[in-house]
């Protein structure tokens, strides 16, 4: 596991495909929940690019090689080693231990309680689509309603 994550932590991340969304990570602990392919993970990883890479450590639990409660056991002391301020989890299970970071943010289609600050993402408003969208045509209105 301990080799997963240091795979994690050299991995560089992409979010070629990002459009500007309205919402903003910001600091603090967060906790991004909503629909599948509402852009959580681009707006995650989009943050993530801003911040200095040595600082961070993006996990999503989505990859089966991932045994949870034993990454929960060597999270903390991983992120003390390397000096990461800013854990970032896709695909939240509650069954992570996380570590008391400068910074946790977590992605999952539902709300948590145990989070104090969560932020619901919504699929494309139009105005977000019209940036999104390359060619503009009198079917415009078709293809986001699509």
């Amino acid at each position: 596991m301990e080799t997963l994550l240091e795979e994690f932590y050299k991995t560089e991340l992409s979010a070629a495909n990002h459009i500007d969304r309205k919402v903003r990570i910001g600091k603090g602990n967060l906790h991004l929940y909503g629909a599948p392919l509402s852009g959580k993970t681009q707006l995650l990883k989009a943050y993530l690019l801003t911040c200095k890479k040595e600082s961070y450590l993006y996990i999503d639990l989505e990859d089966v090689r991932i045994d949870i409660l034993r990454l929960g056991e060597i999270l903390k002391s991983f992120c003390i080693e390397n000096s990461i301020s800013i854990l970032a989890v896709d695909n939240y299970d509650i069954r992570l231990s996380l570590p008391p970071l400068q910074q946790v943010v977590t992605v999952s289609r539902t709300p948590i309680d145990t989070f104090s600050r969560q932020k619901k993402i919504y699929p494309l408003d139009f105005e977000e689509f019209l940036a999104f969208e390359k060619r503009f045509d009198s079917a415009i209105l078709s293809h986001f309603l699509q």
